[in-house]
């Protein structure tokens, strides 16, 4: 019989299993949000954009707990956070219409005057707001601007003033994911001059505006992280192997 003696095939062992074992990101329930109905308002880049579909907005809200400023169910992100708490996950972003590009989660939020990545409601659905982004070249996202061939990076969308049947009761938790689980389903902004607005603010450029009518809230599966799912496998690899050679022996 041949047995582990070598430390390193131990260790090996002991490891593979150990992260196999480890609990993955895929037991995390978050958010994602689809913003329909967006149609750009103004675009100083390229005026005949007026009037044209920016195409469907997607973002992803991981678990992010506490009303970090004074104003009862809002949540800021300044910093970039580890993965079970960061406020926007990947996702923002798409390959039609006027916004390309996917939202690297990763990347530092943009934090002009002191505000970071954020959502905030009222509990009634008024005064909501959404911004994402990161300023300098690694948000992931771009719109185009002069020439089709011309870029520039995006540093934040923003959606403001919206008004949304949005939560029913106040939620008991201040995580941000059973916040929006008050309000599954798809939510209709009622626009008007001042309300369901928003803003893309790209690098040098002026502000691209743009009104949305709706956005729908569902509850995803998180993606499992490789690594445990690495582990896993290097682990069956590995048993599989050593009991090859038993049965050799």
């Amino acid at each position: 019989m041949v047995l582990l003696t070598n430390p390193l095939k131990r260790f090996a062992l002991a490891g593979a299993l150990l992260f196999g074992c480890l609990p993955g990101v895929a037991q995390a329930k978050w958010i994602k949000a689809t913003v329909t109905g967006t149609t750009v308002l103004t675009n100083p880049q390229q005026p005949p954009n007026a009037g044209a579909d920016i195409g469907p907005l997607t973002f992803v809200f991981q678990n992010y707990a506490g009303a970090t400023t004074s104003t009862s169910g809002e949540w800021v992100q300044k910093t970039v956070k580890p993965n079970y708490t960061q406020l926007f996950g990947y996702g923002t972003g798409g390959t039609t219409g006027l916004l390309q590009g996917n939202y690297d989660a990763s990347s530092t939020p943009f934090h002009s005057e002191g505000m970071g990545n954020f959502i905030l409601s009222n509990t009634d659905g008024t005064n909501f707001n959404l911004r994402v982004g990161s300023q300098g070249s690694s948000s992931g996202l771009t719109v185009a601007t002069g020439a089709p061939s011309e870029t520039r990076n995006v540093e934040y969308v923003l959606l403001e003033n919206g008004i949304l049947d949005l939560v029913n009761t106040a939620p008991t938790s201040n995580d941000v994911v059973d916040f929006l689980k008050a309000s599954l389903g798809t939510r209709t902004c009622t626009i008007s001059s001042t309300t369901c607005l928003g803003k893309i603010q790209t690098a040098g450029e002026a502000l691209i505006t743009f009104s949305w009518s709706t956005i729908k809230f569902e509850e995803i599966e998180a993606v499992p992280a490789p690594l445990p799912i690495a582990g896993a496998l290097a682990g069956f690899r590995l048993s599989r192997k050593i009991r090859s050679r038993i049965k050799a022996n």
